[in-house]
């Protein structure tokens, strides 16, 4: 009996010593991890709101870029217009017919460049779609981020770890008195 009471007690003493710096370093990765879990929350919703802003330019460079494809659009139209109107005949001979040709040909590059700024409108509206869905994805975890921080605080494992190892000193003292009366001899109660 007296010597379960010195194990128990170099036990208690053990623990003690290598718990308690066990349980303020958990206890201090709890809190760093909280900051750490804010400081992210914080970065992913800057994240979001620069998206936004780059959202709002595309968008605005696919709106210029749809308003230019529409006057290169008119210009090609006027273009062929002003071609067709080249080929006038006059007592016979047609002295604007090799201006026709060039205007032509510059009818059909504004056509071509119209249809490529189209196809940019298209692109940077898909590129302004998928921008807002990954802000809006950000923001959504941000918010998940913000409600993992609102837990409690960090649990007191010190404290936890002192009433344990009191527990488990009681009946280790009790061993020690009752195994120290027995070696003397004496009767026990």
């Amino acid at each position: 009996m007296l010597g379960w009471g010195i194990v128990g007690i170099l036990l208690v003493g053990v623990g003690l010593t290598i718990g308690t710096d066990v349980a303020a370093r958990a206890e201090s990765l709890f809190s760093s991890s909280d900051r750490a879990l804010v400081a992210a929350s914080g970065s992913t919703r800057q994240a979001a709101e620069a998206l936004d802003g780059v959202g709002i330019g595309i968008g605005q460079a696919q709106a210029s870029s749809l308003r230019a494809a529409a006057l290169a659009d008119d210009a090609s139209a006027t273009l062929d217009a002003l071609a067709a109107s080249m080929s006038l005949s006059i007592f016979g001979s047609q002295p604007f017919l090799p201006l026709a040709a060039n205007f032509t040909d510059s009818a059909s590059e504004a056509a071509a460049l119209s249809d490529e700024l189209e196809a940019m409108g298209g692109s940077l509206e898909t590129t302004s779609g998928d921008t807002g869905l990954l802000a809006a994805e950000l923001r959504e975890l941000a918010t998940v981020l913000d409600d993992s921080t609102e837990t409690a605080p960090a649990p007191p494992l010190r404290l936890a770890l002192l009433v344990v190892l009191v527990w488990i000193a009681l009946p280790t003292i009790g061993a020690l008195v009752v195994g120290a009366q027995l070696v003397r001899g004496e009767p026990l109660g």
